[in-house]
Parts: C-alpha cells; sequence; structure tokens
C-alpha cells in the first residue's frame, strides 16, 4: 500500500546491520526481499543479553536449533517447551542435549542448565495444549515472535519479534508458559541438563 502515512508524529524506524532488522519502538522485522540477503540475528543478539534465564516456547523446536544457544554470553538457566509425541520424546530430548554442548562457547559451556521438555501430541492432540505462537523471555524482558528458530537462523521467511512491555501482557505469557511447562513435567516429557 504505498503511499500510507502514520498521523500523530514523527515515526522513528531505524534499520539494524549488525540484525538485518528493522525496529521501531516495539517491533522488529526481517522482510525477506532478497535471495541472497543475510539472516536476521536480532533473536540471537536477545539471547547475547541473557543474565539469569532464557525461556524459549516453540513448538517447532529441534536439534539444528541449538545453534541459536551461540548467542548466550553467560551462564544461564534455560527452558525450551516445545511439542512432540511421547513414543518419539527420548530421541528428541537426547537430540538436543547432544547438540547443544556443539554451539556453546568455552566460558558458558560448563555452566548452564538446560530443560527441554515437550507437550505430549499424542496425548492431547490439536483439541488440547496446541500451541502455535512463538515466544521468547531473557531475564524480565517477553517477546512475541513471529517465527520459529529454524527461521532466525536461515533466511526461510520474513518474520517478526514483538517486545511486550505492560505487566498484564508479560503476565498473560508468564501464566500460560508455566501451565503448559507443568503439563510436561506431570506427563514426563522433559530432562534437565547441566553442561
Amino acid at each position: 500500500m504505498a503511499g500510507v502515512s502514520f498521523s500523530g508524529g514523527a515515526v522513528s524506524v531505524t534499520t539494524s546491520p549488525t540484525d538485518n532488522m528493522v525496529h521501531g519502538t516495539q517491533y522488529s522485522h526481517y522482510l525477506r526481499d532478497d535471495i541472497a540477503k543475510p539472516v536476521p540475528c536480532y533473536y540471537e543478539r536477545l539471547l547475547s543479553e541473557a543474565t539469569n534465564k532464557v525461556v524459549i516456547w516453540d513448538p517447532y523446536f529441534h536439534a539444528p536449533d541449538t545453534a541459536i544457544f551461540r548467542g548466550l554470553k553467560n551462564a544461564v538457566e534455560v527452558y525450551v517447551l516445545s511439542s512432540k509425541s511421547k513414543p518419539l520424546k527420548d530421541i528428541y530430548l537426547d537430540a538436543l542435549i547432544t547438540e547443544t554442548p556443539n554451539h556453546l562457547i568455552p566460558g558458558v559451556k560448563s555452566h548452564c542448565t538446560f530443560n527441554f521438555g515437550f507437550i505430549d501430541t499424542c496425548k492431547y492432540g490439536k483439541e488440547l495444549w496446541n500451541t502455535h505462537d512463538r515466544f521468547l523471555i531473557v531475564d524480565d524482558k517477553y517477546y512475541l515472535v513471529g517465527a520459529s528458530v529454524a527461521h532466525h537462523l536461515a533466511s526461510h521467511d520474513s518474520t517478526g519479534i514483538c517486545r511486550l512491555r505492560f505487566r498484564v501482557d508479560k503476565q498473560i505469557v508468564q501464566n500460560a508458559f508455566d501451565k503448559c511447562w507443568t503439563v510436561c513435567v506431570n506427563d514426563l516429557m522433559y530432562k534437565t541438563k547441566t553442561l
């Protein structure tokens, strides 16, 4: 829609060559408008800011996505919640535990605790606990993420990251995550490992 303008004051938009995304006040966007364009690395940059805790809630998180952990600069506790069937749980958990150390920088490698968990797609199917949205929590900062981690590691599609700044919005995300993580733990669909 060429020619659309915003009224009510100046609009501040910045383009960051360091993470290949366009940044507004609360929303950052990556437009895949060139096949040779570098991948968006804002997600990884957000992980680099973590000093205490990281939560990745992504229903399509797989072992190759652990490459995003190269962004971690400090020893933190990491929670990853995804969706998998119970018969495949151990295969996926073992792959995550095996692959993760390959991407950690040496100073972080032996000090991070990783909690990998799944919502059981066999038990709940599409009717219950069918999470779709992706969220990232870095310490006390909450983000709604438009695409799975894989899209932030390779420029498959356009995507965006929106920071949630209001306490009530952050609490909604935290409550939903806590509820889903409790289901995952109660179903024994998780593994914790200090690497």
